[in-house]
C-alpha cells in the first residue's frame, strides 16, 4: 500500500513542482485510550489519512495536539479520517498545521477494544516554501 502512495505521490511532485514528504506512523489499539508523538519535518502538514483493514469493535474518535499540549485537530470519528474519493491528495482529510516539531495522535474509545484496532496514519507535508 505505501509502494503505492510513494508512486502517487512522487507523481504529485512532479506535476504540481511542490517538495511534499510524508510521514507514516502505525498504532494498534486494545485499549480504551492511546497515544504517541510523531516527529514532523519543517513545513506545513497539508493532509491526513488513515489506513486500516479492520474496524474497530468498540468506536474510535482520534484527535491531534501540538508539541505545546494544545488541540489542534479536535476529536472525531476516526472515519472522519478515512482515505476517501477523488484525487491522491483531495481523498485525505485537510489540515494547516505548522510543521517543524512533534505532533501527540490521540485516539479514544468509551471502553476498551475486543480485538486489535491497527490502523496506520499518514501526513502529508508540503516543504516547497522551505528555504
Amino acid at each position: 500500500m505505501l509502494g503505492k502512495a510513494f508512486f502517487i505521490l512522487k507523481s504529485y511532485k512532479q506535476q504540481t513542482m511542490k517538495k511534499v514528504d510524508y510521514i507514516t506512523k502505525n498504532f494498534s489499539m486494545v485499549t480504551d485510550t492511546i497515544s504517541d508523538i510523531i516527529d514532523i519535518p519543517k513545513g506545513k502538514i497539508i493532509r491526513v489519512a488513515i489506513f486500516n483493514s479492520e474496524a474497530p469493535t468498540k468506536e474510535v474518535d482520534i484527535l491531534l495536539k501540538d508539541h505545546s499540549n494544545n488541540t489542534i485537530v479536535p476529536a472525531t470519528n476516526y472515519k472522519d479520517w478515512k482515505d476517501g474519493s477523488g484525487e491522491y491528495l483531495e481523498r485525505k482529510k485537510p489540515v494547516s498545521i505548522k510543521g517543524g516539531n512533534y505532533v501527540k495522535l490521540i485516539a479514544n474509545s468509551e471502553v476498551a477494544q475486543t480485538t486489535p484496532f491497527n490502523f496506520q496514519v499518514l501526513f502529508v507535508v508540503d516543504q516547497s516554501e522551505i528555504e
